[in-house]
């Protein structure tokens, strides 16, 4: 089973999301794609980072596509790298659709 560990303690899932390594589906945190074990290691990293479960929910999905699926297997995460991955994110509520529309509509 993999463990991922924060300053030494297991990392684990928001009480909200089950509270343990397990993912949807049944899997463990896994990396290096985009799927359910990486979409949960991303929450679980940014629950834990700003001890937030709300703010985690609002950005798992970029951090997933920006950097848990890139890690290899020999990964290690500091808060700085956490943060500046962070800085770029903009949240639009919108879909790509939409924004394309409202685009096209602009010229």
């Amino acid at each position: 089973m993999i463990q991922v560990t924060v300053d030494d303690r297991p990392l684990a899932l928001p009480p909200a999301h089950g509270g343990g390594a397990e993912t949807l589906g049944g899997r463990v945190f896994e990396w290096g794609y985009e799927g359910g074990g990486p979409y949960q290691l991303s929450l679980a990293i940014l629950a834990d980072h700003f001890d937030d479960s709300i703010k985690a929910n609002e950005h798992y999905r970029s951090f997933c596509e920006s950097v848990v699926s890139q890690l290899d297997d020999s990964w290690q995460l500091t808060s700085s790298q956490i943060d500046g991955a962070l800085e770029g994110v903009v949240r639009v509520d919108m879909t790509f659709e939409d924004l394309l529309r409202k685009l096209r509509g602009a010229r």
